[in-house]
């Protein structure tokens, strides 16, 4: 579902929540996000008990606008203009993805930092991108739905997009990284078996 205002011409950004939870349960995170967007408004939910390539295909789907920003159902604390933030330092870089900086609830920065952890500067390059709250081009690339549950689906997509990688250290939100219906072995077997060929 579509929420947000639509005005008659083309947005600059889509943000996709894909979420196996109900709009009803993520309503302080979808406030939190309209109340800190600087850009229009367009939010896609994207809520069905099914993989997280395929609800994020389906907000893909839907999405109109030139860039997209994918942001996980347990991000929170984003600072205002994060959107536009992202969006510029995709164009500055002309990087394939830019995320955000995450953090954990208590204020630590999170292990999973895109094995990266300077926050010297205001851009920093990587190799691993983390899709938990993170801006890309809109184009017809979409996530591997032979991914179950979630985990490796994001590496995957970041594979195939290729290119380079930043982590706006600007953009600094906090992750709970709650990791719901994960299938890492499986799908971290799948993802070896397609990219070690």
């Amino acid at each position: 579902m579509v929420k947000g205002n639509m005005s008659m011409s083309k947005s600059i950004v889509d943000i996709i929540i894909p979420t196996i939870r109900t709009e009803a349960e993520i309503a302080d995170l979808i406030s939190e996000i309209k109340n800190s967007v600087a850009y229009e408004l367009n939010l896609i939910v994207i809520s069905g008990n099914q993989s997280a390539a395929k609800n994020r295909n389906i907000g893909l789907d839907k999405a109109k606008a030139e860039f997209i920003i994918m942001c996980d159902d347990d991000i929170e604390k984003f600072p205002y203009g994060w959107d536009r933030d992202l969006i510029d330092a995709l164009k500055q870089t002309g990087a394939s993805m830019v995320g955000a900086r995450l953090f954990n609830p208590d204020g630590a920065l999170q292990v999973t930092n895109y094995r990266n952890f300077d926050l010297s500067k205001d851009l920093v390059e990587v190799e691993i991108m983390i899709t938990a709250c993170c801006a890309f081009k809109n184009t017809a690339l979409r996530f591997d739905e032979n991914y179950i549950g979630s985990g490796y689906e994001d590496t995957d997509f970041c594979r195939q997009l290729g290119g380079k990688f930043f982590v706006a250290n600007k953009v600094k939100v906090t992750h709970k990284n709650e990791h719901k219906n994960p299938f890492d072995v499986q799908n971290g077997k799948y993802f070896r078996e397609k990219w070690d060929k």
